[in-house]
């Protein structure tokens, strides 16, 4: 999943949001938020359906077109 123009700063501040977003919801487990990739990624298992994503926040500003 990519999230595009999320507003935030950087995708580091977004993917520590989403992080406490989903620990403190209790939403996820065996979140692993990976930040000084090249392209910075949250990895997590949705509790409920079991089924594991990863995400990365992009700003479209960033892209030449």
């Amino acid at each position: 999943v990519m999230i595009l123009k999320s507003g935030l700063p950087n995708p580091q501040i977004a993917l520590n949001a989403f992080s406490r977003s989903l620990s403190q919801r209790s939403k996820a487990k065996k979140i692993q938020v990976i930040g000084k990739a090249c392209v910075p990624i949250i990895k997590f298992v949705e509790k409920k359906s079991c089924c594991s994503f990863d995400i990365r926040f992009e700003d479209l500003l960033l892209f030449n077109f």
